[in-house]
């Protein structure tokens, strides 16, 4: 597939997305492609985003639709009663096809949408189009990525690759943390069925759908399709058998994980790593690394694999400690540990 050969380095956007796993995807897509990201995990996160900013700062923002606290719809609305966001484009992220053509987007001032999972040709083609459709459409051949062909019975290794670049290293990532969120899933959803919590539940089924997508575990998203139809037409009836379909695919995958890590472990040298072509002292980075947990950037865990670079027999039990706080998403912990080594190691 063709791309155009363009910068864009000049676009500051704001990815909108709850998911810790649709975002890591979408950061580490739109930043491979130079665009300056600001992340927020809900609506109101991204007004505060807004609101402190100057108003014609941010050219784009990209937003799931269903997001706890407020949802992408909401936050559209909140966004365009606003004159002084008049110019900034806004595309919608969906799991579900969305006719580009619907009115009542259109109407709520939406420019474009793109269906979840993301891949770089798709995001490419909507910026594209919004941004660049009246300069030269010279085009190039992007860099050829060598073919990858591993068969697995639980995940669609091949056309996951594809999308995420060969990135290996967060294709693992992804899938470890899919497995550290939803191994208790079908215990967490059946408490939610006794408190009758029909909103946590919806949104709680959408995220796995969503991320079993993101990490090719196809045969889990149709399980998870089926019931999630069956919860809408009667939330008041789960269907246990289909509820016992996906913890039997989680379960697969779940015990199934060293061997998947052994797999993605294999030739990793065309791996697209975001960290710099340069070790940079120890000082920069742990200062960076800092202010990436004080934000809850989700870049920290990328960030974070350059720590055993400055890793010694002094500091050794703080970088390990800190690497497995920062790897399971303990933004809180790491911080406190990040700002241990910068006191102990920093004059």
């Amino acid at each position: 597939m063709m791309h155009h050969n363009k910068s864009y380095s000049n676009l500051n956007i704001i990815l909108v997305e709850d998911s810790e796993i649709s975002h890591l995807v979408a950061l580490t897509l739109l930043e491979s492609m130079g665009l300056n990201v600001h992340s927020a995990y809900n609506g109101s996160e991204c007004l505060s985003i807004l609101s402190n900013n100057d108003p014609d700062y941010f050219d784009l923002i990209i937003m799931d639709l269903q997001m706890p606290i407020m949802d992408g719809i909401t936050t559209v609305e909140q966004i365009r009663s606003n004159k002084i966001y008049d110019k900034i484009k806004i595309i919608i992220l969906s799991a579900d096809a969305i006719e580009k053509s619907n009115i009542n987007y259109i109407e709520l001032g939406i420019h474009s949408y793109i269906k979840k999972p993301l891949n770089k040709t798709s995001v490419v083609e909507v910026i594209d189009e919004l941004f660049y459709e009246e300069q030269d459409n010279q085009h190039i051949e992007p860099n050829e990525k060598k073919p990858v062909d591993i068969e697995n019975p639980l995940l669609d290794f091949n056309n996951t690759l594809s999308r995420l670049g060969n990135n290996r290293s967060l294709y693992k990532d992804l899938i470890n943390t899919f497995v550290k969120k939803y191994s208790l899933f079908v215990n967490e959803l059946s408490v939610l069925f006794e408190s009758e919590d029909f909103e946590a539940i919806k949104l709680k089924i959408h995220s796995l759908k969503g991320d079993s997508r993101n990490i090719g575990a196809l045969k889990l998203c149709s399980e998870v399709e089926v019931f999630e139809s069956l919860f809408i037409q009667n939330p008041f009836k789960p269907n246990i058998v289909d509820l016992g379909s996906i913890e039997f695919e989680l379960l697969n995958i779940v015990n199934n994980l060293k061997e998947i890590d052994e797999v993605l472990l294999i030739d990793q040298s065309d791996d697209n790593q975001i960290t710099p072509s340069h070790i940079i002292n120890f000082e920069t980075f742990i200062l960076e690394l800092i202010e990436l947990l004080d934000n809850c950037n989700y870049e920290a865990k990328l960030y974070v694999k350059q720590a055993s670079n400055y890793k010694s027999e002094k500091n050794k039990n703080l970088i390990e400690k800190l690497e497995s706080e920062v790897n399971d998403f303990n933004y809180e912990e790491g911080l406190v540990t990040a700002n241990a080594l910068k006191s102990e190691y920093i004059s």
